[in-house]
């Protein structure tokens, strides 16, 4: 008995250093990976400022080459000018199709707009695709 008394120190010393070690082991495996410079993924996203549109009822049509078979990803607008009056854009929707991008303005109360505002949309056209890209945006800055 007294050798089986001898043998538990023995025992929870091993244990101690074997659970110390799988800590240790977990510890390093877990630590996060060293940062590295990002990637430039190559997109292009433009943003187009001083759009004049006229609303009709609230819709507009930005015309042809504006949609997502002109390879346009992905387009949001937003109200402009102007701040005051009676047509301030108060909501713009936007609705990107595939031969147009399309817009509802509405009037801060929701009700529809008619008349000149102007909008700036955030468009993107993907990945850069050399002299393509730069003839994509086109049908904006005619706008």
């Amino acid at each position: 008995m007294a050798a089986v008394l001898n043998r538990r120190p023995l025992a929870y010393t091993i244990g101690a250093a074997l659970l110390g070690l799988t800590l240790a082991l977990a510890a390093f495996g877990l630590r996060p990976g060293s940062a590295g410079a990002q990637t430039v993924t190559g997109e292009d996203t433009e943003v187009f400022n001083d759009i004049v549109v006229h609303a009709s009822n609230g819709h507009v049509n930005l015309g042809a080459g504006t949609g997502t078979n002109d390879g346009v990803l992905g387009a949001s607008c937003a109200g402009q000018s102007p701040l005051g009056g009676p047509n301030i854009p108060g909501t713009v929707v936007t609705q990107l199709t595939a031969t147009a991008t399309v817009l509802r303005i509405l009037h801060g109360n929701g009700t529809a707009l008619t008349g000149d505002v102007v909008v700036v949309c955030t468009v993107d056209f993907g990945p850069i695709s050399s002299p393509a890209t730069a003839a994509k945006t086109g049908a904006f800055h005619r706008r």
